[in-house]
């Protein structure tokens, strides 16, 4: 469903996860005026219509979404040893689940964590089986440590 936009601009309307926007479109082509300095990494997608004074739609556009999702997994090498994800670019974050069949839980975290499960540790800690989402723009800021052979899978886009 597209809303009817006054001949010349909208307003976004303000709440709690976004701040007043304004898009302007040129009097003559209605044509989008769309900054260059706008960046929309991270929103989540909508479809968004200009419409003319009459109502007629004169452009779409979409953004938020990457051209393809992203899987795969990671494996704990060396038990109490910290393994990085591999590098890809994310828009809307990651899932990762760590396989039912795993010895232990894995702890997930930055590059300095720990396979550590006392109430001390510096990770977030997956039960064999469980997953957990992070918003995170590239996949290789998450690292994962547990014991050697355990698996994690992950998806994103």
């Amino acid at each position: 469903m597209f809303k009817r936009l006054l001949p010349r601009y909208v307003s976004a309307p303000r709440d709690a996860n976004r701040v007043p926007g304004l898009i302007t479109a040129d009097s003559s082509t209605g044509a989008a005026d769309v900054p260059s300095s706008l960046s929309v990494a991270g929103v989540v997608a909508q479809m968004v219509a200009v419409v003319d004074g009459s109502g007629n739609q004169v452009t779409a556009f979409s953004g938020g979404l990457s051209a393809a999702p992203l899987n795969g997994q990671a494996k704990i090498a060396v038990t109490g040893t910290a393994v990085r994800l591999g590098s890809n670019t994310l828009i809307n974050g990651i899932i990762v689940t760590a396989l039912s069949t795993n010895v232990a839980s894995i702890v997930i975290g930055i590059s300095t964590v720990h396979n550590v499960i006392d109430g001390t540790g510096d990770g977030y800690i997956l039960a064999a089986g469980g997953s957990v989402s992070w918003a995170v723009s590239n996949s290789n800021a998450l690292y994962i440590n547990g014991t050697a052979g355990d698996i994690v899978s992950f998806a994103g886009s």
